[in-house]
């Protein structure tokens, strides 16, 4: 989450803004996946698209985000993510991408169904779920 803070400031004072303006960050989650749908574990699996249900989330969100008259919109470079910006917001606003919005890398978790990992290693799991922070991915 920490790169994800210092980008946010980066942005929050690209080009010249005065900082006694008062800003405001949306963050959006995106619309569900089909490794959500799946439950499989994302991370920086760039390539999963939205379900089914993952579009219409993704068309319904539109009008609540063009009613924010938002000045920019940023999305990581994941598919799931450039997908729910896309169908929400259409060809209205340009979107920024960067890879540095992406999630954290599970490394051997990733593509791998989490009843799997609950079978497998259900305290790492149930640890991961309380603070991730303290648990350790091979390759993550």
């Amino acid at each position: 989450m920490a790169f994800c803070a210092a980008y946010a400031r980066e942005l929050m004072t690209r080009e010249g803004a005065v900082d006694s303006l008062i800003r405001k960050i949306y963050l959006v989650r995106h619309a569900e996946s089909s490794w959500n749908r799946e439950r499989r574990v994302q991370g920086t699996c760039l390539e999963v698209p939205l379900s089914p249900t993952g579009e219409k989330q993704a068309r319904l969100l539109g009008p609540r985000l063009r009613a924010l008259a938002l000045r920019a919109v940023y999305s990581s470079d994941a598919r799931r993510t450039l997908e729910t910006a896309r169908r929400a917001l259409g060809d209205d606003y340009p979107i920024e991408v960067s890879d540095r919005l992406r999630e954290l890398s599970l490394g051997e978790w990733e593509g791998r169904l989490i009843s799997d990992l609950e079978r497998e290693d259900p305290g790492k799991l149930a640890a991961w779920y309380r603070k991730p922070s303290t648990v350790e991915i091979a390759r993550g």
